[in-house]
């Protein structure tokens, strides 16, 4: 696939699947992966990779407020805009791994993995 077939239900798709991985690789083998493993790992015949590592990233042309994304993050974002913030789930995932926590991490990735779609706006 190149970049500019990238469908929004492709996104998901490809997001579901990344942070499954990763949860399923802790799960099996102890190792944390980073987001840039997984996408190697299942994409590798592809000569591209997401912005920021991200699925739904890509899809909105980069990383914004939350309102542009696919998915509803807790917060409304994965990450705070500015300064720090409490409770922003790829924050607590990136510290998870960070510090070794692999029951955080697997359940940070699986939480990730199943953030409700934001509905389509017509």
């Amino acid at each position: 696939m190149q970049r500019d077939e990238l469908t929004r239900e492709e996104a998901i798709r490809r997001h579901r699947a990344m942070w499954n991985w990763l949860a399923d690789q802790a799960e099996t083998t102890g190792k944390l992966h980073s987001k840039s493993n997984a996408i190697r790992a299942l994409w590798p015949d592809e000569d591209w990779a997401p912005i920021l590592g991200c699925w739904m990233c890509e899809l909105a042309g980069g990383c914004y407020d939350g309102s542009t994304c696919a998915l509803v993050w807790p917060n409304g974002r994965c990450t705070p805009y500015i300064g720090k913030g409490n409770e922003y789930l790829y924050l607590d995932w990136a510290f998870a791994k960070y510090v070794g926590d692999t029951k955080e991490y697997i359940n940070l990735a699986r939480e990730i993995a199943n953030l409700p779609e934001r509905e389509v706006q017509q």
